[in-house]
């Protein structure tokens, strides 16, 4: 996984090609892996970005790029309710 920095420090989607969750972690510490879904801790738990990744995969032909979905953006408190999440 290459890992740069954009002008604002943040990092590059196009340059960032994850194959798994741990590379995930190894950018963004406070992502969890929750049934499936890559939960992102934003402003110290004030809020919640729930997403599906689709990793990059790669074979000996070609590679296949990853898509990120957003489910919900939720505050803490929202959350905290699992009726919420779907």
């Amino acid at each position: 996984m290459r890992r740069t920095k954009s002008k604002h420090g943040r990092l590059s989607s196009s340059e960032v090609g994850w194959h798994n969750f741990l590379e995930v972690c190894s950018a963004f510490k406070d992502a969890d892996n929750v049934m499936g879904y890559v939960i992102f801790d934003i402003r110290q738990m004030r809020y919640r970005l729930i997403t599906f990744i689709h990793y990059a995969r790669s074979t000996n032909r070609k590679s296949t790029q990853r898509h990120v979905y957003i489910r919900s953006f939720l505050t803490h408190k929202e959350y905290d309710n699992p009726a919420n999440r779907d």
